[in-house]
């Protein structure tokens, strides 16, 4: 436990620093918030749901909103909460008052805000209040329409009616037209006042010319009738021919002559008064089939059709009646009552609040955090989760080194107590790899991706072998990003790449190292592209040369995937170590990368993990 709290006693430390830091930030950052309470009384006592409306009334945003427009202020509900009301509360303490709460970023808005709040919310349950009184009587207007298509003969009804008093005249006037009885009466009149009419023009003692006056005078005609013409040019025909009788002058020739054009009159007369007469006796007898047709539905009981319509009537009536209703209808009418209490100082934000929450907000950070990197180390991949996974034993795992000196391999840093004794960690991967007793003369380390720690881990192994007497010869096979030489400070040439092309011999691009049985052979020279490469003769005779000269080579690897060369250059080796860092990228792409080696017949003796936490072991 003491050796927990000092690995991690910086990271407690900058914890706690860093949230009270916050605290101050949140102190200096945030805006003052001034408190008041309001009382809001209602003109009447409620019911309990009345109550509950009324408090949503004085929250809703559209009345928040007309409430800021009242102080001077006319924005959105979103601006409004994040730049003048910090909060707004409300809640019944009796039957007829509300306490209202108000956090406002201004000690004015705080103070003024419940009254200007009571006032819109009059106004704005009155707009509301008009609105849906005139939503209801257009509801009315519309279904009373829609009934007298049921009806079948509105009578030219135009359903228009702007208040209570119309939507009731509308209502009588439906009922007239689906009442049988209420038609019968007026149809009873007009067939008294017609039947006189009908029998007189049918009387052969009355003449045609009045019989078409009186026609006239029932069918109210407009202008002129064409009837009287012709009577004019009867009459005065008539008239001469009485003239002429009366004189004696040639009588007989001239009443043949004028008694073809006055029958011709005559017989028009006739025309008219049959035409007239036959209209009129078709209405006639038409208001008598009605009236006959309205008695005998009167008689019948009422069908499914009517009983549905009478029962819509009467809902049209039960809605009319409460149109009135509809104002005033949320029960009483809230006031505002006076302040309760208002803050002369911000109470928000509070230093110390915001001390004591940092204090223990940093506290659980610097308890939980150090725990979390303990549980979760980086990667969140374990030594015996890979073993199990990849089917291969760990060689050994290799800590997260933050610090380490440049140019060298770690071993030779085990002096600085700042490090951990590495050395021993490489030379456990030495002996686990010697412990069936077969000691390889060839070692092949590579890595799946670029970046895992692979150069840094042969060159350590090549040290822990030559610590125990082995020749060891470690040669950069990475001809293209190979990085051997930066950490023995050589330069990168001369190399493979220049025994291979015949520059020189093997022999004189080696080159010895401070360390006692351990020689490097750099990358070297790119090679041409038509060039000799790792799966050539000349590399293959050169290892061939160097086995027989050295107790052990290792080859630093290029990486696995992508790389055809790497997986030709396993067949030259005894053994293949595998390094694994333990992101899940790494995790993920290392058993592909073994199947990669497995394929050319390579013999992958274990993995090596690195760049882990301690605690990821196990």
């Amino acid at each position: 436990m003491t050796q927990f709290l000092r690995r991690h006693l910086a990271l407690r430390l900058a914890l706690v620093c860093a949230s009270l830091i916050a605290g101050v930030a949140v102190f200096f950052l945030s805006r003052p918030v001034f408190r008041s309470r309001a009382l809001v009384r209602l003109d009447e006592a409620g019911s309990a749901e009345q109550i509950r409306a009324v408090v949503r009334e004085l929250t809703q945003p559209a009345v928040l909103e007309r409430t800021a427009s009242r102080l001077g202020t006319r924005v959105p509900m979103s601006e409004l909460r994040t730049s003048y009301l910090f909060d707004i509360a409300a809640r019944p303490v009796s039957g007829r008052e509300i306490e209202v709460e108000v956090r406002a970023f201004s000690k004015a808005w705080a103070e003024q805000w419940v009254d200007a709040l009571v006032k819109e919310c009059i106004d704005f349950r009155r707009v509301r209040q008009r609105k849906e009184r005139a939503d209801a009587i257009r509801a009315l207007n519309r279904d009373m329409e829609e009934s007298a298509g049921k009806i079948g003969d509105a009578g030219g009804m135009k359903f228009a009616a702007t208040d209570k008093p119309g939507l009731a005249r509308q209502l009588a006037a439906l009922h007239e037209l689906r009442d049988p009885a209420r038609k019968i009466a007026p149809l009873t009149k007009r067939i008294a006042e017609l039947a006189p009419v009908h029998a007189d023009l049918r009387n052969p003692e009355i003449t045609m010319v009045r019989k078409l006056e009186i026609i006239s005078v029932i069918e109210k005609t407009e202008g002129v009738p064409a009837w009287e013409s012709i009577e004019e040019q009867r009459k005065s025909l008539a008239e001469l021919l009485a003239a002429i009788q009366f004189t004696s002058l040639a009588p007989d020739v001239m009443a043949l002559a004028l008694a073809d054009p006055l029958e011709e009159l005559e017989r028009k007369l006739q025309l008219e008064f049959d035409t007239d007469f036959r209209r009129f006796d078709a209405d006639y007898r038409n208001l008598i089939d009605q009236k006959t047709a309205l008695e005998a539905q009167a008689a019948q009981p009422a069908s499914p059709a009517e009983a549905a319509l009478e029962l819509r009537l009467g809902h049209l009536a039960q809605r009319i009646e409460q149109v009135g209703a509809i104002v005033g209808g949320d029960g009483g009418e809230p006031k505002f009552a006076g302040m309760l209490e208002i803050s002369d100082r911000p109470v928000s934000p509070n230093l110390l609040k915001i001390a004591l929450f940092s204090l223990l907000g940093g506290g659980a950070l610097a308890l939980g955090v150090p725990l979390l990197v303990e549980r979760f180390p980086r990667g969140g991949v374990k030594v015996s989760q890979l073993e199990s996974s990849l089917g291969l034993p760990a060689l050994g795992s290799i800590p997260a080194i933050e610090n380490a000196p440049p140019r060298k391999p770690l071993l030779t840093a085990t002096d600085d107590e700042t490090l951990p004794p590495l050395g021993e960690v490489f030379r456990g991967i030495r002996a686990r790899l010697l412990a069936d007793g077969a000691a390889p003369r060839t070692l092949m380390i590579t890595s799946a991706f670029p970046g895992e720690g692979k150069t840094t881990v042969a060159a350590n192994l090549a040290l822990a072998f030559a610590e125990s007497g082995v020749r060891t010869l470690i040669i950069d096979t990475d001809q293209r990003r190979g990085r051997l030489h930066r950490l023995f400070g050589y330069r990168p040439t001369p190399g493979l790449g220049d025994v291979l092309a015949g520059a020189m011999s093997a022999e004189e691009a080696i080159r010895a190292t401070p360390h006692e049985n351990l020689y490097v052979l750099n990358a070297g020279n790119i090679p041409a592209p038509d060039g000799p490469t790792l799966a050539s003769e000349a590399f293959a005779k050169t290892v061939a040369q160097l086995s027989g000269a050295l107790d052990l080579l290792i080859f630093d690897a290029p990486p696995v995937l992508g790389l055809d060369a790497t997986a030709a250059l396993a067949l030259h080796a005894d053994f293949t170590l595998i390094v694994i860092s333990p992101g899940k990228k790494s995790a993920q792409a290392a058993p592909a990368a073994i199947a990669a080696l497995r394929e050319r017949g390579a013999k992958v003796r274990g993995f090596v993990l690195t760049k882990v936490a301690t605690t990821l072991v196990g």
